[in-house]
């Protein structure tokens, strides 16, 4: 498997969220990895209704294509709603 570019793993999380039906409130990507960290870097969409499932669906979506992007649900659903999915990716 090849690593998703942060542009295909955007790509896929808005089509995944739009099939769904799902909002997208807001999205980032870290800056440049410090010297001697993984390379790499965290796309990360902030989404009410996120869930592992979700992050699943995503992530199958890019496999298809031969890529991942270790795509994950992180945040808390109790304190304040904040769940988000994230990638790792390789900028292009």
């Amino acid at each position: 498997m090849q690593v998703a570019t942060t542009i295909q793993f955007r790509k896929a999380v808005r089509k995944v969220a739009k099939k769904q039906g799902l909002t997208i409130y807001d999205s980032y990507t870290n800056g440049a990895p410090m010297f001697g960290s993984a390379p790499g870097r965290t796309v990360g969409f902030s989404m009410p209704n996120a869930t592992p499932s979700l992050a699943a669906k995503i992530e199958k979506k890019l496999n298809k294509k031969g890529l991942t992007a270790k795509t994950r649900c992180t945040g808390n659903r109790i304190i304040g709603n904040h769940c988000y999915i994230r990638g790792t990716c390789v900028l292009v």
